[in-house]
């Protein structure tokens, strides 16, 4: 897309519960942008000692437009049925449904939303809220730096962007994204341009310091499916959360009986005598966090009945990402690629500089 003029400075504004960084989005003569991280804090972006942490310690002027990208766990996300209309009229109806929906005034939220399934008699609206206090709140400071809010999205939403303007997405080519931070997962899977899946999981990532395990699975790895290779660029201008928050809670895995294929299986913790705590911790972990990618895909194929996922594209979890690559292509019998091929920004978590660099390159 188009660039605009070289005076404009565009800014992104990333984070968890842990960390959270400043970056400014330039380009090169190539148009291809990059990353200069400004400042990377420690601490809670919902925490209002942490932002103005972040702002004070990026020196010099800060004049331009920004783009924040928040994990999915910051939002809340609810899914609402309305009766069929023209997608102009949603807008007007959307309140009243939505408003007992939730069990709190709407005045307490800022919301978009999006129509994911469209029926003669019916829609599907999915609607993501984030509480209008704290974002007031980040809308002022950043206004006493001259910095004025211009895209405000959930992880996965900047991920996405992130892997179509590295030209990582095809038309045919439905594929999971994992994004993994200290203490939740977000999960999404994009499909013919739009993100028709959306979850979040918290999931605390055992200390650091503690060895991962890197022992090989005894079950035998299912191949991997054959994809049919096809080019074509996507358009993610439009990307609005979609989802549903703790949608899977208590979703079993698909039976014998629901599908053709063997049901996937989960290899077991090491059983090795010799196993320390920190091994058992990062075991359970990365058994937990693949169950969630398994529970994922099987609820989109049994449920949502959308095309067969072709990939899996995994952020984070560098700590462990040998064994989390193995452990979830031989469940899913899928490719796992990495999100970050490479380090992009020095002293910058590659999480955060791709969650940064795809919700701030978006002019």
């Amino acid at each position: 897309m188009p660039w605009p003029s070289r005076s404009k400075r565009h800014f992104a504004i990333t984070g968890d519960s842990g960390q959270t960084a400043l970056a400014e989005v330039q380009r090169s003569q190539t148009g291809i942008p990059s990353l200069r991280l400004l400042a990377l804090v420690e601490g809670n972006i919902h925490d209002e000692v942490t932002v103005r942490r972040l702002l004070a310690a990026a020196t010099g002027s800060l004049r331009g437009q920004a783009s924040l990208a928040l994990p999915l766990g910051f939002f809340e996300i609810v899914t609402v049925s309305l009766p069929g209309m023209p997608e102009m009229a949603v807008g007007k109806a959307l309140p009243y449904h939505l408003a007992k929906a939730v069990d709190r005034p709407l005045s307490d939220f800022i919301y978009d939303w999006q129509i994911t399934k469209a029926q003669k008699d019916k829609l599907q609206v999915t609607v993501y809220l984030f509480p209008a206090k704290a974002f007031f709140f980040l809308r002022r400071e950043l206004a006493h730096r001259q910095l004025e809010i211009r895209f405000f999205e959930a992880d996965v939403f900047a991920a996405f962007a992130y892997l179509a303007r590295e030209g990582r997405l095809k038309p045919a080519e439905t594929t999971m994204g994992v994004l993994v931070w200290p203490r939740q997962v977000s999960l999404a899977v994009y499909e013919q341009g739009k993100l028709m899946l959306v979850r979040t999981v918290a999931l605390q990532q055992p200390q650091a310091g503690q060895t991962v395990p890197f022992e090989r699975e005894t079950d035998e790895q299912p191949s991997v499916p054959a994809v049919a290779g096809e080019t074509g660029e996507i358009s993610l201008e439009k990307l609005l959360p979609v989802g549903g928050d703790h949608i899977l809670a208590g979703f079993n895995l698909l039976s014998a009986a629901e599908t053709a294929d063997e049901p996937p299986r989960v290899a077991g913790p090491s059983s090795s005598a010799e196993q320390t705590a920190g091994d058992a911790d990062w075991s359970g972990y990365l058994q937990s966090l693949n169950l969630e990618i398994i529970r994922t895909r099987d609820y989109y194929a049994s449920v949502v009945k959308g095309q067969p996922i072709r990939k899996v594209v995994i952020g984070g979890g560098e700590e462990c990402w040998d064994r989390l690559e193995g452990l979830a292509a031989s469940s899913v019998g899928l490719p796992v690629q990495p999100l970050i091929r490479t380090h992009m920004v020095p002293n910058c978590p590659p999480l955060l500089a791709a969650t940064a660099l795809g919700t701030g390159a978006r002019w």
